[in-house]
């Protein structure tokens, strides 16, 4: 199957309000998409990935783009600050005529997983949690056209208009079973995502992550993105 994955633009105003801070911004790659789309491409499937906040071009432009691979699955993944630019795209591509299932994920519909399907219609499924696994279980049931009913970590609309959310999935307890970032599929990395000159000693570099979750417990944070879900499979209570 060939699968885009999209990271959506987020301008500065989004980011820092009133404050112009883009001449000193710096880029970090889309490591999540990065690692779900060399994750399919181990597992056969091609995988290409757009990088809206790097690439040059009208949202027209890139869809004509995106439809002329002729996708069988389009992923977006969006923090909460850009889920409405992740909506536009999804529109876009649907009016344009894109005949493919779209697959939101991230920590937006990961927090708020009924309220993202049920407001923006142009979504079709939604991945809670971690990405590889739950991702790839999903379009190879899309392909082949089996029942959702067993993949867990997903949200998705049944024939009847219904929301149906599956149970959680487990975490990833090794992370050293995924491939390495899918740096290859972005054309302008190193390069092309500049570093604070006060953390960098030398270029090229590159940002990593080297674990996953948070360990801390700030009000002011939602926590149910990752951490509570251990408590969720712990107590065996329903998903929310």
């Amino acid at each position: 199957m060939k699968i885009i994955f999209i990271d959506p633009p987020t301008s500065s105003e989004q980011i820092y309000g009133d404050w112009d801070l883009s001449g000193v911004d710096t880029y970090c790659p889309p490591l999540g998409l990065l690692y779900i789309a060399s994750f399919v491409r181990e597992n056969g499937h091609t995988p290409y990935v757009i990088d809206m906040k790097m690439r040059k071009g009208s949202l027209q432009e890139i869809s004509k783009f995106i439809l002329s691979i002729k996708p069988d699955i389009v992923g977006i993944s969006s923090m909460t600050i850009n889920i409405l630019n992740a909506n536009k795209i999804a529109e876009q591509l649907k009016e344009e005529g894109l005949d493919a299932p779209i697959v939101v994920g991230g920590p937006h519909i990961t927090a708020a997983p009924q309220e993202t399907l049920r407001r923006f219609k142009s979504i079709d499924y939604g991945v809670i949690g971690e990405g590889e696994i739950t991702f790839l279980e999903l379009i190879e049931k899309i392909d082949q056209k089996e029942p959702l009913t067993d993949v867990r970590g997903i949200i998705w609309m049944n024939n009847d208009g219904q929301i149906v959310v599956n149970p959680p999935r487990s975490l990833i307890q090794d992370l050293d079973v995924l491939p390495f970032p899918a740096w290859d599929l972005l054309p302008d990395f190193p390069q092309g995502y500049p570093h604070s000159a006060l953390d960098t000693k030398r270029l090229p570099a590159a940002s990593i992550m080297t674990s996953r979750g948070c360990p801390f417990q700030c009000t002011f944070c939602d926590r149910s993105v990752l951490a509570p879900q251990f408590d969720i499979m712990e107590q065996n209570i329903p998903w929310p």
